[in-house]
């Protein structure tokens, strides 16, 4: 029955059973156990720590109840085993090398251990599917008896929720959808926060972002255990819940995102982190307009990207007054001649501002 341990195995083996048979209250259950697993099991008794469970079916690596790892030296004469106590075992603590194993029935180590084994419920992130899955675990120490898949209900939905903050921490903020106008709205927040510093407008940057995410995020994250869920998150909507509805009315007032030019055309307003707010328009669309329009309530000039007729830029300016005064002549010189149907005056603070040609402005009766 002992055939394949030596006969010095055989030996400590018997001794530490009649050392532990004394101290075990005699139970048919253990006594009528096949002789190899009954060592076994009497062995983990004095070894809880040296229970170890196969990595995988046939392999001879192991995982122990105390977390090393240690595979078996020689023969594996137990390969039918998932479970094994292993008394003798030496190298180091990462890389042990098991030189005497017994056989145990896992069914014995949940009865016998039952006191030792620990039910838990875990949320991990599963990079194939690119979603959270929900666990009910059995685990002995380090070793994983069973586990099953669990239906996500409120019992593991704090979990989930911070399964998925730090899938986001390990990808970066980029990983949730920041689209253009939720990026347009954190700048706006941010301008306003060194313009008005006084309305204490709340510090959205990136890195603020990442280092509270646990608090602005967490409240939309009940539902959402696929990654899909995460990219369908507003960002937008996040950004301008934290603000009063007076912060909002002022930012507004301040940051429009349109201007009215003296044709009475709706100009869009640029807003970037790595350029002053400007407007793209038509040079002639700007005639009379004396001063550089200005936002932040009258206290930032507009950075003014003047356009030919056909759109093309022409000259950036945040000094409108200064190029009428000294750029405006050459620019004519050099593109009156290239559209000759566009008006080109010699007054441009007193001709009539418009986004047609002479013949249209003469069908239309307006002449410059």
């Amino acid at each position: 029955m002992l055939n394949y341990i030596n006969r010095e195995n055989a030996y400590q083996a018997e001794r530490l059973s009649s050392q532990f048979r004394k101290l075990l209250p005699k139970k048919k259950e253990i006594i009528d156990l096949p002789e190899p697993e009954k060592i076994g099991l009497i062995v983990s008794f004095a070894y809880p720590d040296r229970i170890a469970k196969r990595r995988e079916k046939g392999g001879v690596s192991f995982t122990m109840a105390n977390g090393r790892g240690a595979r078996i030296s020689g023969n594996d004469i137990l390969k039918d085993y998932d479970y094994i106590a292993a008394p003798g075992i030496g190298g180091d603590e990462q890389n042990g090398i098991i030189y005497w194993i017994l056989p145990l029935n896992e069914k014995d180590i949940e009865k016998h251990f039952a006191n030792h084994i620990l039910i838990e419920k875990v949320v991990q992130w599963d990079e194939r599917k690119r979603r959270t899955s929900a666990l009910e675990i059995m685990r002995l120490g380090k070793i994983i008896l069973h586990e099953k898949s669990l239906k996500f209900d409120y019992s593991v939905k704090e979990n989930n929720m911070n399964v998925i903050i730090e899938q986001i921490k390990k990808n970066g903020l980029s990983y949730l959808n920041w689209t253009q106008k939720a990026r347009d709205f954190q700048y706006k927040i941010m301008t306003m926060r060194k313009w008005f510093a006084e309305d204490d407008y709340p510090d959205v940057s990136n890195e603020k972002l990442m280092d509270s995410i646990e608090s602005w995020l967490k409240p939309y994250l009940t539902d959402v255990t696929r990654e899909e869920d995460i990219l369908k998150i507003n960002i937008f909507e996040i950004l301008h819940s934290m603000m009063d509805w007076k912060k909002i009315r002022k930012m507004e007032e301040a940051m429009p995102d349109k201007i009215i030019v003296p044709t009475g055309s709706a100009v869009k307003v640029n807003y970037s982190e790595n350029e002053a707010p400007y407007i793209s328009v038509k040079l002639q669309e700007m005639f009379g307009l004396c001063e550089t329009p200005k936002i932040g309530l009258g206290k930032i000039p507009l950075v003014i990207h003047l356009l030919s007729p056909a759109r093309r830029p022409i000259q950036i300016t945040n000094d409108l007054a200064g190029f009428w005064k000294n750029t405006y002549f050459e620019v004519k010189k050099e593109l009156k001649g290239r559209y000759p149907k566009h008006p080109w005056p010699e007054n441009p603070l007193t001709a009539e501002p418009t986004k047609f040609t002479k013949n249209k402005l003469i069908a239309n009766k307006r002449v410059p």
